[in-house]
């Protein structure tokens, strides 16, 4: 992440949407894959790609493409190991804008 260039508290501002929305994004995905709506599923992870792509993480944003373009899809295959690595990858994000914002400050 780098933000040099920019308003130091818009940046506080991105990094902290990120961190408050993550867990109520989460919670309606895990609902949406128990559910077996997976359209749905894919809609919320098309709302969670544009939020990592404001923080530069690519990465993140490339497994996220994958729930989002599946899930659209309704293609079920493998849809369990690619939440739980988008999971996984956007609970380390939150981690390190934590301590991003920490250090920013």
């Amino acid at each position: 992440m780098t933000y040099g260039s920019f308003d130091k508290e818009i940046v506080v501002e991105i990094l902290n949407i990120f961190v408050e929305e993550h867990k109520e994004r989460f919670i309606e995905m895990d609902k949406n894959l128990a559910d077996g709506n997976l359209e749905l599923l894919g809609a919320n992870a098309h709302g969670l790609k544009g939020s990592i792509a404001q923080l530069f993480a690519e990465e993140e944003k490339e497994i996220v493409q994958v729930v989002e373009t599946n899930g659209k899809a309704n293609i079920a295959d493998n849809m369990e190991e690619y939440y739980q690595k988008m999971k996984t990858a956007c609970d380390q994000l939150v981690e390190e804008v934590l301590a991003y914002k920490n250090k920013f400050l």
